[in-house]
């Protein structure tokens, strides 16, 4: 199983189906007690709260759609931004499946 963003290949394929990559970004304030939260103004999310994230593009690394994503929704950009997790030693990992 291959763990980093940078060497998921993003067109690879399911029964002949193209798999679609998605981001979902969990920005922590600096005391690592709150964390941000996007509230859409279109639907179908209209009034909601989501953390940010997107679609990954076709050859697009994800990393990069990731800071890509933060820059474009809160206005934050790369350097003010640390993808490490600080609060326990452990990491997340997130998989979806159907």
């Amino acid at each position: 199983m291959q763990r980093r963003s940078e060497e998921f290949n993003y067109e690879q394929t399911v029964g002949g189906k193209k798999m679609q990559g998605y981001d979902v970004l969990m920005v922590y304030n600096t005391r690592m007690d709150r964390h941000l939260m996007c509230k859409p103004v279109k639907n179908p999310c209209k009034g909601l709260s989501q953390w940010v994230g997107e679609n990954i593009a076709n050859g697009e690394i994800g990393i990069e759609a990731a800071y890509g994503e933060l820059l474009e929704e809160p206005h934050i950009p790369k350097g003010d931004m640390d993808f490490k997790y600080y609060l326990t030693d452990y990491y997340v990992e997130v998989y979806v499946g159907t």
